[in-house]
């Protein structure tokens, strides 16, 4: 992956923001993130997008994508942008796979080509990832809120709590999750709201 290349790579979505991307194996989450991807599109343009358990986010035809991680975790796309920019180890060999992708009509479909050296250098990317499938993982454990919170949510809940003290509370005990190495998936405000409610009385609550 040393070739030069003075191509300009674009980034966007998730990948632009460097917004984490969480994978969660837990049965009871509907929805949930199984394998992250990174994608290139026709126009150059490079993203994360996510596949769940019922499928992905709709992709253009032509799309080029590769595995970043599918194991439980967070996926740190800052570190992958900055491997895309320009001095990272995948700038130059990305900037390939650009320069040699066109999305042309099959007679069926619009579908994907790539010269030989792009072809190559999709080859040298796809290696690259699947090299070390954890090296875009923050390592943070990911645990099911519902496991993590809920003895200590109905200790410390009284049910006079309102709306704005429970998303605080939501963002003390992320917080303190974070502290430890933990990345909680599952709504936790909505399960504090339901224990605060139960608390309260309520029999519209299950």
């Amino acid at each position: 992956m040393t070739t030069s290349s003075s191509t300009e790579l674009t980034v966007t979505g998730k990948l632009a923001s460097g917004t984490r991307v969480v994978l969660d194996d837990h049965p009871d989450h509907s929805f949930r993130n199984r394998t992250a991807l990174l994608t290139l599109e026709k126009d150059g343009v490079f993203d994360v997008v996510c596949l769940t358990d019922v499928g992905g986010t709709y992709l253009p035809k032509g799309t080029l994508t590769w595995t970043v991680a599918n194991a439980p975790g967070e996926v740190n796309t800052d570190a992958l942008r900055t491997d895309l920019l320009p001095g990272g180890p995948l700038h130059d060999v990305a900037a390939r796979v650009v320069a040699g992708h066109s999305v042309e009509w099959d007679g069926h479909n619009w579908a994907s080509h790539l010269t030989p050296d792009a072809r190559d250098a999709f080859e040298e990317i796809d290696s690259f990832l699947s090299g070390d499938e954890g090296q875009y993982l923050t390592g943070r454990e990911v645990v099911d809120a519902d496991a993590w919170l809920y003895e200590s949510a109905c200790d410390e809940l009284t049910g006079a709590e309102d709306d704005d003290a429970l998303e605080a509370l939501a963002g003390s005990w992320a917080a303190e999750a974070a502290h430890n190495g933990i990345v909680l998936v599952g709504d936790v405000r909505t399960l504090l709201r339901t224990i605060r409610d139960k608390k309260r009385g309520n029999s519209n609550v299950p």
